[in-house]
């Protein structure tokens, strides 16, 4: 057993000692095609044929404002003024109810600016948003200005 174990645990000790010594390591290859020697041209970059950010229409060809009929455009004066303010978002998911024993008393469960709440009429949700009337079938909303919109029941009837 001992004759087998000696020269294992010597060549073990030559392979260690021939890594330490700093065998020469190869250099990586070089590569087939020198780019030092290819011709090197300078870009350039086609005229902009249209802004991403003005809501002109424009040509695909020539890259100049198009007008004529279908096309809508704006002198950068427009652009400038103020248009006048539209009335607020108000994005309500209804989706679910509960119902108490006596069925009396409906609340709702309403998806409102990624959260879910319980609501109820008379509660206020947002900036002046009033819960009119919950329904198993749908809720109405009154807005701040007085307008009342209807959200219909998303989740499943029983």
């Amino acid at each position: 057993m001992q004759n087998k174990v000696v020269p294992f645990i010597l060549a073990l000790v030559v392979a260690a000692l021939a890594q330490e010594s700093g065998t020469p390591k190869t250099a990586a290859p070089s590569p087939l095609v020198r780019r030092d020697l290819l011709p090197v041209k300078a870009r350039e970059f086609p005229p902009v044929k249209r802004d991403l950010f003005s809501l002109q229409s424009y040509a695909a060809t020539t890259g100049a404002p198009v007008s004529g009929p279908g096309f809508v455009t704006r002198p950068p004066e427009a652009l400038a003024k103020p248009e006048e303010a539209l009335p607020p978002v108000f994005a309500l998911r209804y989706l679910g109810y509960i119902v108490n024993q006596a069925r009396t008393k409906v609340v709702g469960l309403v998806m409102f600016e990624g959260r879910m709440a319980a609501v109820e009429a008379g509660d206020i949700l947002g900036q002046g948003w009033k819960i009119l009337r919950v329904t198993a079938k749908d809720i109405e909303v009154e807005s701040p200005d007085g307008q009342t919109r209807t959200f219909a029941f998303e989740g499943e009837l029983r």
